[in-house]
């Protein structure tokens, strides 16, 4: 197989390829014959595959340059080409001035008469939102054939002269328009919720009782004293009865007291518990100090020598130290006086 042959079969593939996508112009989409035709096509004008099928347009089975072609083939046989445009009012003017006759320039010039008289003006909404370029392309692509049609190699018309349109006469690739989302229609606005202010209506509401206040503790730590000195005894021991049994030790022949002859102690003395206990209630109540606190007091008081236990179960004697300790709290804070 000949190397040519070759070469056609790999041409043929790749134009299928290429027809198979979607951002060909649509004359070529779906049509890998069109696009072989156009790949031909500029090879001849030294041109590649995908210059030429951006820039070749087939328009009723016959190949059509752009204006942009044109303009670069005439460039590139090295004649001049020079293009003057206003937006308003719309104009546009080429002038080619050959390489081998610089004496004698081409001009065309476009404008809304001109288009008018060609019934272009107008006519397509290409000449609706581009007068300006579709003017610029008529004027290039008529002084190049006025000037310099054997630079074109015969291919001297455009898409629009052959009755096709283009999506934009400058680009050499088609524009590919983005997709417009659907707009997304807002939901309605709910109301807002009302705010309603709930009174709850109580009928002969019973009073409520009012939390029994306890006196207030004067302020400040009670002071720290000395551990009190055993108290001499306040009232005297009355003296023994001569009633008193006794009983005579046969061996030593000692007088000692028989058993069980304790005698119950005498009212008020340190002995006396019950005595003890009623002046610790009475200095608590001076003092003001209520039952839960009366245990940590009761301990202050006796500086180290509490016994264990609750105070109310301590003895006699710690008793007594407990209330003359408080005594001498209450004479500091000017309850009582001293010897009171």
């Amino acid at each position: 197989m000949s190397t040519e042959l070759v070469t056609i079969q790999s041409q043929k593939e790749y134009a299928e390829i290429l027809s198979a996508s979607n951002l060909l112009p649509r004359a070529y989409q779906k049509q890998p014959a069109n696009v072989f035709t156009a790949m031909a096509m500029g090879e001849a004008l030294g041109l590649k595959p995908i210059e030429a099928i951006n820039s070749i347009n087939v328009i009723q089975g016959k190949p059509a340059l752009s204006a942009e072609l044109m303009g670069a083939m005439v460039r590139r046989a090295g004649h001049k080409l020079r293009i003057t445009c206003t937006k308003n009012p719309p104009t546009a003017t080429a002038t080619l001035i050959r390489k081998d006759d610089p004496d004698a320039p081409f001009t065309v010039t476009w404008d809304e008469k001109a288009a008018t008289r060609a019934g272009l003006w107008m006519s397509s909404p290409s000449w609706q939102k581009y007068p300006d370029q579709m003017m610029r392309a008529r004027a290039i692509t008529e002084v190049c054939r006025m000037g310099a049609a054997d630079a074109l190699s015969g291919l001297v018309y455009t898409a629009e002269e052959l009755g096709g349109e283009l999506q934009n006469p400058l680009a050499q690739s088609p524009i590919v328009q983005p997709v417009q989302a659907a707009p997304i229609q807002a939901a309605p606005a709910q109301p807002e919720p009302e705010t309603v202010e709930v009174i709850e209506v109580v009928e002969n509401p019973e009073p409520k009782p009012e939390p029994k206040k306890e006196p207030k503790r004067k302020p400040g730590r009670p002071r720290k004293t000395p551990k009190p000195e055993t108290p001499a005894q306040e009232t005297e021991t009355a003296p023994a009865s001569d009633e008193t049994p006794q009983v005579v030790d046969e061996v030593t022949g000692e007088i000692t007291a028989p058993e069980n002859s304790q005698q119950p102690p005498e009212q008020g003395s340190p002995e006396d518990r019950d005595y003890q206990m009623a002046k610790v209630r009475e200095y608590q109540q001076l003092l003001n100090i209520s039952g839960e606190q009366m245990q940590t007091a009761a301990v202050w008081t006796m500086q180290g020598d509490a016994p264990e236990g609750e105070w109310t179960s301590w003895p006699a004697r710690a008793l007594e130290a407990v209330w003359r300790n408080l005594r001498k709290e209450a004479v500091n804070r000017g309850l009582i006086k001293e010897g009171e």
